[in-house]
């Protein structure tokens, strides 16, 4: 006990210091973000996250909630690996659907236990468009394909399970522009190690480690080609204690070497990143305290610390309350900036800093009901911004639209309400709504960060093999530039043919709005696919 109370006081210190390090001079834009996000295989589940809510899980459908496919292969079978839709357990998953505006979505993925140790995994995927897509000058021929394939192999031994896999993505795309090549091109490359311990005991681990490259041509502004490669190591380290009060000690740990080839205009870089945290009980609380400690050694200050805090305080069995400051640092890697734009024509010099991202809300659960309300805080230094400029009409007809990233100190006050209800599994009901206060000396650089937001959704399956879902999302964008209000209708429905074949239907803005997705870049109208899914 002397020792637990020894690590509280230390780490009530080190959470004091954190709070006074608001003066450094770096950023991340953290954002709660109610739409289902996927994750890449590379960096899945090796730095622990804390959701806003469970209500905020992909629903099961026949197709992606998103554009961004699902790429959920991970080192232990049956962990959410599967592909939406695949609701039967069958080693392999496929789906084609095709649509007006050339319209394309593929998948096919396969499974296989070698042995009661050995597992192989495999996935492979193409989606995009091609079609006319209005702009702010003109009309304009836009295409946006992206393709990609990964794999996972892994051994499980006494103590360790052990995998090696590799991934492969290529996103052929073009800008809006009658000047250079019209052949964008980006390949990604990555291959890793990765394994966790299966040790009985107080101390377990894991770790992933490899190589990636991110290769661009004829990107704007940098006419030929060049590379980002990263060479990486994250991972965690954990301590469980047989104390009545500190349940476990943990250390999470990410690495990133960065270095450029094809271009003088970059300059390699490393960066580290260390999250220390341990959870704490009392009789009427969880505590979760530790800190985001980052050290860069180019493009910025060198070092810098945001707090890592959660508070959990039930009122009784059906109401908590809850607090969470979180924060941290980005440097502005070619990843960084394709989160912003996939049009992004030039790399900014430092990071992006949150120095505290506050939350304080209430959560109510019973029986079918979940609700969540909640109000806060967020400052980010050197904020990613998203803005359009050079937008030229020649009189030869070429014209040329640039989807730029700048960097500006943000804040926000925010406050929002999030339900769900979900009557006998046949009827599911989301709803989100939200309203923040932005604050920017450059206002009309957050011209795509929304200033209200409502989502919608209501997914109902009516017959045993026949799912619909209705979406419906709303936003507002207020700057002294502002963009054409988001004002989107979706509709989805599947059928379960047979066991393993069904059929699907897909809407997407059904109302035709334009509104801006990108500075710059207009969201694709009314867009409908239709296509058939098979599990073998």
């Amino acid at each position: 006990m002397k020792k637990s109370i020894i690590i509280t006081l230390a780490l009530a210190f080190t959470s004091t210091l954190f709070a006074q390090k608001d003066s450094l001079n770096a950023v991340i834009n953290v954002e709660n973000d109610y739409a289902p996000v996927v994750t890449k295989a590379t960096k899945k589940g090796f730095t622990p996250q804390t959701e806003t809510t469970a209500s905020n899980a992909p629903l099961a459908l026949e197709f992606s909630l998103k554009r961004t496919p699902f790429r959920g292969l991970v080192i232990k079978k049956k962990m959410a690996e599967k592909l939406i839709g695949q609701e039967i357990d069958f080693p392999g998953y496929t789906r084609l659907a095709y649509g007006i505006g050339d319209n394309i979505d593929g998948k096919i993925s396969y499974q296989h236990e070698i042995t009661k140790r050995d597992n192989i995994k495999a996935m492979a995927s193409i989606e995009g468009f091609s079609c006319e897509v209005d702009g702010p000058v003109k009309k304009w021929d836009s295409r946006m394909f992206s393709s990609w394939v990964s794999t996972d192999y892994s051994h499980s031994f006494d103590k360790l399970i052990l995998g090696v896999g590799g991934y492969f993505e290529n996103n052929v795309f073009n800008y809006q522009r009658g000047l250079l090549p019209n052949k964008q091109n980006n390949k990604k490359y990555d291959i890793h190690v990765n394994g966790a311990s299966q040790l009985a005991g107080p101390f377990a681990y894991n770790f992933n480690a490899g190589i990636k490259r991110n290769h661009y041509k004829y990107s704007e502004g940098m006419p030929g080609s060049y590379s980002q490669n990263n060479l990486y190591l994250n991972g965690l380290l954990k301590h469980e204690l047989d104390d009545e009060r500190i349940d476990n000690i943990n250390l999470g740990i990410e690495l990133d070497n960065y270095t450029y080839s094809g271009s003088s205009t970059f300059e390699g870089f490393f960066s580290a990143t260390l999250n220390p945290y341990t959870d704490i009980i009392f009789e009427k609380a969880q505590i979760h305290i530790g800190a985001f400690v980052n050290i860069l050694s180019d493009n910025g200050s060198m070092f810098a610390i945001a707090p890592d805090l959660e508070v959990e305080f039930p009122i009784n069995k059906k109401i908590s309350l809850y607090t969470t400051i979180k924060g941290g640092r980005t440097a502005g890697t070619f990843e960084a900036m394709e989160n912003v734009t996939p049009y992004w024509i030039n790399i900014v010099e430092k990071p992006a800093y949150t120095i505290a991202d506050a939350t304080i809300g209430a959560r109510f659960a019973h029986k079918s009901l979940a609700a969540n309300v909640f109000t806060g805080y967020t400052y980010t230094k050197d904020d990613f911004l998203n803005y359009s400029v050079d937008v030229v009409d020649r009189f030869d007809d070429s014209f040329e639209v640039i989807s730029a990233i700048g960097q500006e100190n943000t804040s926000k006050i925010f406050i929002g309400a999030n339900a769900t209800y979900d009557y006998a599994g046949w009827l599911k009901l989301f709803a989100n709504t939200r309203y923040n206060y932005w604050k920017c000396d450059k206002k009309e650089w957050i011209g795509t960060k929304p200033e209200f937001e409502l989502n919608l959704n209501a997914e109902s399956r009516i017959f045993k093999h026949i799912l619909i879902n209705l979406a419906y999302n709303f936003a507002t964008y207020g700057n002294d530039q502002p963009s054409k209000n988001k004002n989107e209708l979706n509709l989805r429905a599947g059928c379960n043919l047979m066991k393993r074949f069904g059929v699907f239907v897909e809407g997407n803005n059904l109302l035709n709005q334009e509104y801006v997705k990108y500075a710059g870049y207009y969201e694709q109208g009314v867009n409908i696919l239709i296509g058939a899914s098979a599990k073998f």
